[in-house]
């Protein structure tokens, strides 16, 4: 089995590229000339699978918190929440969680989204228009938005 997992490994790496074997049936790859958006996709696309496993590597989450994109789409969030919810920050929070997650939130959630907000402004010196993006990019990056049960 390793040594089929080696040559599939091998067919769809680049000579420059490095496989190494963590321990067990862990193994890391360090893969050249490629952006943030194909560093998660690296599979063959004319192979099928019946399932495709579920991984979270630190650089996704790096990727998630200060990519380019996901930092545009939480303005866009952010800007939605003030059109649709006003001023009031509490229905502000209240609209954003429920708009990720698809269910009402639990008063704590709230509770904890407005905290973020409050410490962002008054510890960080955060504006209030970044402080409400910040806490939309900590929306977008929820594991109850990112993977679907």
């Amino acid at each position: 089995m390793l040594q089929l997992f080696a040559e599939t490994a091998r067919a769809q790496l680049q000579d420059c590229d490095l496989l190494g074997r963590l321990g067990g049936e862990e193994f890391a790859a360090v893969v050249y000339n490629i952006d943030g958006e194909e560093a998660f996709d690296l599979a063959e696309p004319d192979r099928t699978t019946p399932v495709r496993f579920s991984s979270t590597q630190p650089t996704q989450a790096l990727h998630m918190l200060n990519g380019e994109f996901l930092n545009k789409q939480a303005q866009i969030f952010a800007d939605r929440l003030v059109r649709e919810a006003g001023k009031d920050i509490s229905k502000q929070v209240r609209l954003a969680l429920y708009l990720a997650t698809g269910h009402p939130p639990s008063e704590a959630d709230i509770r904890r989204g407005l905290d973020l907000i409050d410490v962002l402004q008054r510890e960080d010196g955060a504006s209030p228009e970044l402080a409400r993006r910040y806490f939309c990019l900590m929306v977008l990056n929820l594991n109850e938005f990112v993977y679907l049960d």
